[in-house]
């Protein structure tokens, strides 16, 4: 049994600790595609809670407006959905849906 990661592989799972990392409060799900035990796309489904104060709506909606700037610079394919809690007009949680898919090519040489 091979105990170390591929050099291939490593760049899959360190994209998993990323997501883990940004969700932080939530869930993830993740399927792999794989070929030849090599990782060739991941594809998730990621959802982060985040809670706000009253009062807090502005910065509500600056994170809305941050993940969709990075979503774009980042060159990221998916979906993302944005649901906003309100409570008397305060902005209270954003929950942030990311459907993303990431695309690890083999290298000339891999199976």
């Amino acid at each position: 049994m091979k105990k170390d990661l591929s050099e291939h592989n490593l760049e899959a799972f360190a994209e998993l600790e990323r997501a883990c990392e940004q969700t932080r409060y939530g869930t993830l799900n993740v399927w792999m595609k794989l070929h030849d035990g090599q990782v060739v796309a991941i594809e998730g489904n990621q959802l982060q809670v985040l809670r706000f104060k009253e009062n807090e709506n502005n910065k509500a909606m600056a994170v809305v407006l941050a993940e969709a700037k990075h979503l774009s610079e980042a060159k990221r394919s998916g979906n993302v959905t944005y649901t906003l809690s309100l409570v008397d007009g305060h902005i209270r949680e954003v929950h942030l849906q990311r459907n993303l898919t990431r695309r690890f090519p083999l290298r000339k040489g891999d199976s």
